[in-house]
């Protein structure tokens, strides 16, 4: 809130899976060229809202994460990321 990256987000958390669902951001153009130019850079990088998202829940959470998967809608208005919290060994 305030930064304006976004018009929506929701965080849901279930055992070691986060999923989160954005819409209305403004970096969805440069997310669906990222997908458009290199799908396996997506999924295993994400474009930068994505690996930002990633790299604060990693901070917040103390473990590693990673991208399981991406999903942007038809329209391109919402994008859903799947994050695997990964257990440290």
């Amino acid at each position: 809130e305030g930064l304006e990256v976004a018009e929506d987000m929701e965080i849901k958390s279930e055992s070691d899976l986060i999923r989160v669902r954005i819409s209305g951001s403004v970096y969805f153009d440069i997310c669906r060229e990222i997908r458009r130019a290199s799908p396996s850079i997506c999924t295993s990088l994400g474009c930068p809202l994505c690996s930002s998202i990633a790299l604060a829940l990693t901070r917040s959470i103390g473990k590693p994460i990673t991208i399981e998967k991406i999903e942007q809608s038809e329209d391109g208005e919402t994008i859903e990321t799947y994050y695997r919290i990964m257990e440290e060994e």
